[in-house]
Formats: structure tokens, sequence, C-alpha cells
């Protein structure tokens, strides 16, 4: 895809078009490509990718034979709760990798072996304790039973470059990500970081987002800017550096049906505040730390004694969004305490498999499904072609 303008499709279930966009200097037949693509991908209800390879292998020919089927790769279903309500297409490549180029395209990627976003980071390890309330909300088995279980933290910058300095533009959001390992052998996930809200509501206006700020243009991103409300408060908003990675709070980007032992389901968003107070450096202090100044303090802190987070849960009110991770819910929503986080140590960074961990946020268990939110799958897909990447340059 390199050097390639894009044009993308989106359709809803009926086939209409609900949104067409093209990247400057696009190929005439690009948005044509893109609809007959999207239409693909709606028609057989699966990615495009798979029918074109059903094709190729001779399996079924039925989709060369159907007058104005595309079996190739470059759109995928869009699905909520279980359901094709759309589809959507680009004009050349793979739809599943546009995120991932478009992240590599900003960050001057790809980099081997590393994360196409959040590259730089350190590996943590700790237990989580639930609180006893936590179970009138989740019958999730962290959550509901009283074990205290084994956790993995990953606290990371924002920027896909692997030599990201501390402290300078690309540091923030910091990100953190927990996996919670179960006895029952399996895990589940939270990925999160140090900003409420996102600059996008869907796939498409990610992507749109993302080809903004690759291109570099300040015309082209006060115009975006004008009409993408969550993108100008993301791009506007103040994101600090914090003291430490112990003194940071993370914020969930989408929302999830959290379901008791009664059935009874509530949506929410997680939030991740320290034990020891919020606490960030002023922008004079954070420009001249060093290079590694948040890894280095959190090893300096975790010497000293563990390093606590209380998990909860912020309920949706009636009228709240649960679909676009861009609106932020008003801070006086009610909030259900889901338990302690301590962390104890930091990794061996020789441990190649602790720093290599894949997190997702569709990394769900009994207790916990996912909202209608189009961008939880789309992210999905997202990390798990860079998880793939990084492990074929191993």
């Amino acid at each position: 895809m390199n050097n390639v303008a894009l044009a993308m499709a989106v359709l809803d279930v009926g086939g209409n078009i609900v949104s067409s966009q093209a990247m400057e200097g696009y190929a005439p037949n690009s948005i044509d490509t893109a609809l007959l693509k999207a239409k693909n991908a709606l028609r057989w209800r699966r990615p495009s990718s798979e029918t074109a390879g059903i094709v190729r292998r001779g399996e079924n020919m039925a989709p060369t034979y159907i007058m104005g089927d595309f079996p190739q790769p470059g759109a995928m279903p869009i699905i909520i709760d279980g359901q094709v309500v759309g589809s959507m297409g680009v004009s050349s490549g793979d739809g599943e990798k546009c995120a991932q180029y478009a992240i590599d395209k900003v960050f001057k990627g790809p980099h081997a072996g590393e994360r196409a976003i959040h590259a730089k980071g350190v590996v943590s390890l700790g237990t989580f304790a639930p609180d006893p309330g936590a179970a009138s909300l989740t019958a999730a088995a962290h959550f509901s039973h009283s074990d205290t279980v084994p956790v993995i933290v990953r606290f990371s910058a924002f920027s896909g470059v692997p030599t990201q300095i501390d402290g300078k533009p690309g540091t923030n959001p910091t990100g953190m990500a927990v996996k919670f390992l179960l006895p029952d052998g399996t895990d589940a996930d939270i990925v999160a970081h140090s900003y409420d809200g996102f600059p996008a509501a869907t796939p498409e206006e990610f992507l749109a987002y993302l080809g903004m700020i690759a291109a570099g243009d300040p015309q082209r991103r006060e115009a975006f800017l004008a009409e993408h409300e969550a993108a100008r408060r993301f791009f506007a908003d103040p994101k600090p550096t914090p003291v430490s990675y112990g003194t940071e709070a993370f914020f969930a980007v989408h929302a999830f049906r959290f379901t008791n032992a009664a059935a009874i389901s509530r949506f929410g968003r997680y939030r991740i505040r320290p034990l020891a107070g919020e606490r960030h450096l002023t922008a004079a202090e954070a420009a001249n730390i060093a290079p590694e100044y948040l890894h280095d303090e959190l090893v300096k802190r975790l010497d000293g004694g563990p390093v606590k987070y209380r998990v909860s849960v912020q309920l949706a009110s009636v009228g709240d969004s649960v679909t676009d991770p861009g609106l932020p819910w008003p801070s006086d929503r009610a909030e259900v305490v889901l338990g302690t986080l301590t962390l104890t140590r930091v990794a061996d960074p020789k441990d190649a498999a602790l720093q290599t961990v894949f997190f997702t946020p569709m990394n769900l268990v009994a207790g916990i499904s996912a909202s209608g939110d189009p961008l939880l799958a789309a992210r999905t897909r997202a990390y798990a072609l860079s998880y793939q990447r990084r492990a074929a340059s191993e």
C-alpha cells in the first residue's frame, strides 16, 4: 500500500452507501472498487479476503458468476452483537491492514519486531484482588470470586517509535494494558490510556484521522478538526507527562456490557486510578527529563514498595452513548469498584514471552461482552496484525 491513495466505502445492511471518502490523488476508479469490495463482504458475510481465497483455491466459484461481485481482498463486514449491520471496503490492499498501514505512516514505520503503536514500554508483574461488591456488576471470574489472581501489566508511551524519548511529543497519552491470569488457564484483558476519550467513533473516522496526521499539512489538519469534534478535542486537550506511571490514571476507550449472576446487565467503561494520587510534571519539567525517565522511575518506585491502583467501572446512564468512544461520559456517573491492582516488580527484560505478550480489548470472559462499538473489532484486528508482524520478524 506504500504511496497508494486509498478510497473507502461504508455500506449499511441493505447495501446503501453510508460514507465514501478518498485520499488526495486517488485513482478515478478507486471509490467504485471500494464499493464493489464492500458489497462482496456484505453479500457473503465475511472478509472479502476469505472469499477471494475460496475462489483462488477453487472451492466455490459462485462469486465469479454473480454479476457485480468482486472477490478481492480489501473489505470486511461490520458486525454488532453477532449481527451483520453493514460493511467497509477500501480500494487498494487489504482492508484489515489499513489501520496498520496508516499508523506506520504516522510513526515512520514499520519498525521490525516492534508494536505498531505504544512501541516503547515496560512490563511489570503483580496481583489483582477483587472487591466484594464487584459481583453485583459482573459474574466474570476475576471480579466475582474472592481469589486473588496474577496480572501482567504493560505501561507504554503513545507513539509507534521504539526509541521515543520520554516527555517529548509522542509520549502521551501513555498506555496501560492489564492481563488477568485466571485459574482455569485462560486470561482476560483491559486496554486503557491516560485520556478519557478517543479521536474517532468509527473505523473510517479513525483512518481519516491517521491520514490527516500522516499528511502533516496544517491546512488539511485545521479543516479536518473543524468537522470532527472528538478529533479536535483529542488533538487540543492537555496530555501532560506523569510524575510516574504509578501516579497516572487510565481510561478504557470502549464500553462493555457487564452481566452478573442474576443476568442483570449494565454498560460501563473501565477506570484505573493510582492510590498514590494523580501527579504530573509541568511542561518545563517534562522537557528536561531523561529519555528513559518513566521506566527508571517505575523501577525505583517498585524497589521501595508496591504500586497500587483502584480498578472500577463507570456506569452508563440514560442518553450516554455506549458505541461512540469519542464521547466521554459526565464525571458524575456512578462507579462500581472492581478491586485493587498491586504491582510488585518489573519483569525481566530478557523474558521474551513477557515482553511480547499480546493484549486486546476483545479478550473477554463470561460476564463481560462487547458493546456495539464498531471500533472494538477494528482495533482488535489491527492489534492482531501487529502481533503477527512482530512474531514474523523474530
